[in-house]
């Protein structure tokens, strides 16, 4: 593992919280000069995320510029990609400040008994969302829509604005692109309140967790898109009730943690 690429990658904006796990893990695996060869199912095991979702963030990452990917063929004939990461664009920060240097130790120390730490979706949000238990638990009901309490929030958080016949659309694209079995929008142009102050909700859960400052629509139609290629098939249709998922149930902050731990 080569620090200085994993302090990089921290400090490098990718628009999407599973796609900067995946972005952590290239750089856990890569040597000094940023080159890696994980596997696919290796990335898709260690992020708790499914093998196609590993490839789309692949794919996306190198889209962004910071992966160059290459055939490269082993000793026995068969192939496997070469990865060369590219990460001095993306990385707003070169210098490691202390906090962050035992935030990044503390994380590569989790795992259990694996010999190379696996960074699991709760150590990549350690490293990214940088609060302290006390301001955690003065902040807990933060994302709480309608309650007594004033929201201890932000004015950042408080004026947000957000497009949301753009994540409406966006949603219904993907389902259309993607052939799920979901319920569409009938009106992205003209959502309810209720659900105006869903996606409000979840875009102030991605401002405050990933740290995110702005186009949170594009963010939060890629965790759609997350959702929608991970998600298991009891989510379409296919169990006992004929239950499915929909657009109010995606925009809940507890299925992002589903999607985030892979445990849909």
């Amino acid at each position: 593992m080569s620090m200085r690429l994993m302090v990089q990658a921290m400090n490098c904006k990718v628009g999407n919280p599973a796609r900067k796990l995946v972005l952590l893990k290239l750089a856990d695996n890569a040597n000094d000069d940023g080159i890696c060869f994980p596997s696919y199912q290796y990335i898709a095991d260690k992020c708790e995320m499914s093998k196609r979702s590993a490839i789309s963030h692949i794919d996306d990452l190198i889209k962004m510029g910071l992966v160059t990917k290459k055939a490269r063929k082993n000793k026995d004939g068969s192939s496997a990609n070469l990865y060369l990461l590219h990460l001095e664009q993306g990385s707003e920060n070169s210098a490691l400040g202390g906090e962050k240097f035992a935030l990044g130790s503390e994380n590569s120390a989790l795992g259990g008994s694996e010999n190379s730490a696996p960074i699991t979706s709760h150590s990549f949000n350690l490293s990214i969302n940088h609060v302290s238990d006390d301001e955690n638990s003065a902040n807990a009901e933060h994302t709480e829509v309608g309650g007594a309490d004033k929201p201890h929030t932000d004015k950042k958080q408080n004026s947000i604005k957000v497009n949301y016949s753009a994540v409406a659309e966006t949603y219904n694209d993907l389902v259309k692109e993607l052939n799920s079995n979901l319920p569409l929008i009938a009106n992205p142009s003209q959502l309810s309140d209720k659900r105006k102050k869903a996606i409000k909700k979840l875009a102030q859960v991605f401002i405050k967790r990933f740290e995110i400052d702005n186009d949170v629509e594009s963010s939060l139609g890629e965790y759609i898109k997350d959702f929608l290629q991970s998600a298991p098939s009891f989510y379409f249709g296919e169990n006992n009730r004929g239950w499915k998922a929909d657009f109010e149930y995606i925009l809940r902050e507890s299925t992002l943690d589903k999607v985030l731990e892979g445990n849909l």
